[in-house]
């Protein structure tokens, strides 16, 4: 099971289950109810390279940054559904992003499954004629929480805004925590259709940010 960087259970000793033998002396795993679920939230996260995302290394050495990161903070106390985060390249959106869904994780004992764009939504996007597609957008759309990184990274398609909304959609009406994150602003989203937008607007209320495009906000240069 994957280490989990200021997280211990207590209940199973970190094993994350116990293995029983049961009638005919086959062995059965049984998960640990108080970790399993943060265990397989982490091992997604890890996956993806981005499990060292967390608020305390998040680096605030201006205003703007405290700002943000006070800001998503808050959200993950918060009962509200959704954070939407836009603008500014290499700001640190996914970075703030990674670590809200790594606080609500452990706070709240559930898993998580990150969508990233580039790569999801074309492999999505390949099987929409396909006898599997259901299945394969059901592990998102159904997800306790999903953080969809980088919405529309590289332009936006007829085909990209029907897969956002069959995502976005669902989880609206089931009111599911989403995290997303994009270099457009909302009411870019909103100009491209106004019903996906719109819903994204309705469930991020006061959290929705807007980050101003400026190469001096760009960390990575």
């Amino acid at each position: 099971m994957p280490e989990i960087s200021g997280f211990s259970c207590t209940a199973c000793g970190d094993i994350g289950g116990k293995y029983e033998i049961i009638n005919g002396g086959y062995i059965s795993w049984t998960p640990c109810p108080h970790c399993a679920n943060i265990r397989k939230g982490f091992y997604l996260l890890k996956k993806s390279g981005l499990a060292d995302k967390t608020f305390d290394s998040f680096k605030t050495a201006a205003e703007w940054q405290k700002g943000l990161l006070g800001k998503v903070s808050a959200y993950t106390s918060s009962e509200d559904s959704w954070l939407y985060m836009g603008g500014q390249s290499g700001c640190g959106k996914t970075h703030l992003c990674t670590a809200a869904v790594r606080e609500l994780i452990l706070s709240k004992n559930v898993s998580a499954r990150l969508f990233k764009w580039v790569e999801d939504a074309r492999l999505l996007k390949a099987l929409a004629n396909d006898s599997s597609y259901i299945s394969e957008i059901d592990r998102f759309r159904t997800a306790t929480i999903l953080y969809i990184d980088d919405l529309f990274k590289g332009g936006v398609t007829a085909a990209d805004l029907k897969l956002a909304y069959d995502i976005l959609d669902y989880r609206y009406r089931h009111n599911l925590r989403t995290i997303i994150s994009s270099e457009m602003f909302l009411d870019e989203i909103i100009g491209k259709d106004e019903a996906l937008g719109g819903r994204i607007k309705e469930m991020s209320e006061d959290f929705s940010l807007n980050i101003t495009r400026d190469k001096g906000k760009n960390y990575r240069l």
